[in-house]
């Protein structure tokens, strides 16, 4: 199986973000998990990979 790996990079202070980068992130977990719905029956598997 491919793999695409997604990486979103984001600044944390003390276990914190700001309110759009925390709305960011979870709009990007969502659609992730979405995108491999769709494309892991062609052989390709997203990994999603948070950098603080």
């Amino acid at each position: 199986m491919k793999q695409l790996i997604i990486e979103w990079k984001h600044l944390d202070v003390k276990g914190e973000t700001c309110e759009r980068c925390y709305d960011t992130g979870e709009n990007l977990a969502a659609e992730v998990k979405r995108l491999n719905r769709s494309i892991q029956p062609q052989g390709i598997d997203v990994e999603y990979i948070e950098t603080k």
